[in-house]
């Protein structure tokens, strides 16, 4: 079960303890982006040389802003209006990129009158492995209407989803899906007609193209692939529109400020859905209040869960926030993938090994990790959104039609891995 404490507001950060923020990893496993170790002591992770996000006290003036930061030879460099979260930069704390300086200014700088709380802007690398075949085929009803994607027999998330059956009901109407990820590879053939114009934070411009890394463009596939056009593969939303919010770099990298700012651009420009498939193990103030702006404007908001399942299963953010809905991984078999975190607080799950879909260079690739179980989710409130559902209905409807597969709490005696149940595409939408 999620703690509500994270919706109500945490507690200002006290003490070198609490210094660790979001550490930023693309939620892959096996033959796709593989981050860091994650059971590392995160006090070794980089942090993005001298730069720190500040929430100053209600009612501060930028004038008071200015000079607070000033008292320690910073200056402020941007500011997120929406969540009133300046990005500071302290060029003077000590070595580029040493935790120990994040650790001095961090120290000093909290207990400033003004100042609610302030965290690094961590970073963290990921490296990338090359792609795998997909798991198994694609498994359906004899006599099915399929689309005429011809690798869609690598698709066997769609036989699980029963997604054929709820393609009849709908295909969705046009409601916008925001990747939150690497860009998009915006001439990638399977995706053409679907991309609309989003935003690079990473070098800050409106070109959100994923030109070397690839994670993005095959999350945008799964979400929302051109369905029935005879090249590819399928995508969940066949009608959904794609928003390339580009935060991650081409290593796999990123920061929580970009983040964050990714996150109120998508909300602000007409997302009716966020796919989030990226996370850390420790609570972050500002991503929080992020996630929270989000929902709050009425858009659902989809989190992967996180791959440390078998490295002792930590919580992961933005996911444990309530207003991510907290996607885990399974299995073809629809068993719980090894990698995947698990618990309760899990709300639904969907199949995320040896997934296929769009990928860069125009090509196509399987992959596996919660990353992939993510845009499935994103995919079906997609196609809820266009009905015109809310967030909170969309929520309701994805857990409450969901298949109660082994595993799930409360409705199995065994172990359980997760809340609610395995997605189900066509349940979803039955009229």
């Amino acid at each position: 079960m999620k703690s509500s404490q994270t919706m109500a507001g945490r507690q200002r950060l006290k003490g070198h303890h609490r210094l660790v923020g979001l550490l930023l990893a693309l939620l892959v496993l096996g033959g796709g982006l593989q981050a860091m170790p994650s059971n590392a002591d995160p006090i070794s992770a980089q942090v993005a040389p001298n730069e720190y996000l500040v929430k100053f006290v209600p009612g501060t003036r930028i004038g008071q802003r200015e000079a607070a930061v000033q008292e320690l030879g910073g200056q402020l460099v941007d500011r997120i209006g929406q969540l009133d979260v300046d990005l500071v930069r302290f060029p003077q704390a000590g070595q580029p990129g040493s935790v120990q300086a994040a650790g001095d200014v961090v120290g000093t700088f909290e207990q400033h009158p003004l100042v609610e709380y302030i965290q690094p802007n961590y970073v963290y690398a990921v490296s990338e492995a090359g792609p795998r075949k997909a798991y198994l085929p694609l498994v359906i009803t004899p006599g099915a209407v399929l689309p005429n994607d011809p690798s869609l027999n690598l698709q066997y998330a769609w036989g699980r989803l029963d997604a054929i059956k709820g393609w009849s009901y709908d295909t969705g109407s046009q409601a916008v899906v925001a990747i939150v990820d690497t860009g998009i590879q915006l001439n990638h053939p399977d995706l053409q007609g679907k991309i609309l114009p989003g935003y690079d934070f990473v070098d800050d411009d409106r070109s959100a193209d994923d030109t070397f890394q690839g994670h993005g463009t095959h999350v945008a596939g799964i979400v929302g692939a051109v369905t029935n056009n005879g090249i590819g593969v399928a995508g969940t939303c066949p009608k959904c529109k794609l928003m390339p919010v580009r935060v991650l770099n081409s290593s796999g990298g990123g920061n929580s400020g970009d983040v964050v700012k990714g996150i109120v651009f998508a909300t602000d420009n007409g997302a009716d859905v966020i796919n989030l498939s990226l996370g850390g193990r420790e609570d972050d103030q500002t991503l929080a209040a992020a996630v929270k702006y989000a929902w709050n404007k009425g858009v659902f908001v989809a989190c992967a869960a996180g791959n440390d399942g078998d490295y002792g299963n930590p919580i992961n953010y933005p996911a444990y926030y309530d207003a991510c809905e907290a996607v885990g991984a399974t299995n073809a078999d629809d068993s719980h993938a090894r990698y995947s975190e698990y618990g309760r607080w899990v709300d639904i799950v969907a199949p995320g090994t040896g997934i296929y879909s769009t990928y860069k260079n125009s090509s196509y690739a399987a992959f596996s990790g919660t990353s992939m179980a993510t845009p499935f989710v994103a995919g079906v409130a997609g196609l809820l959104a266009g009905q015109g559902l809310t967030n909170q209905q969309i929520r309701d409807r994805i857990r409450q039609t969901a298949d109660q597969i082994p595993g799930t709490y409360p409705y199995y005696s065994g172990t359980t891995y997760w809340s609610n149940g395995r997605l189900n595409l066509a349940r979803a939408l039955r009229p």
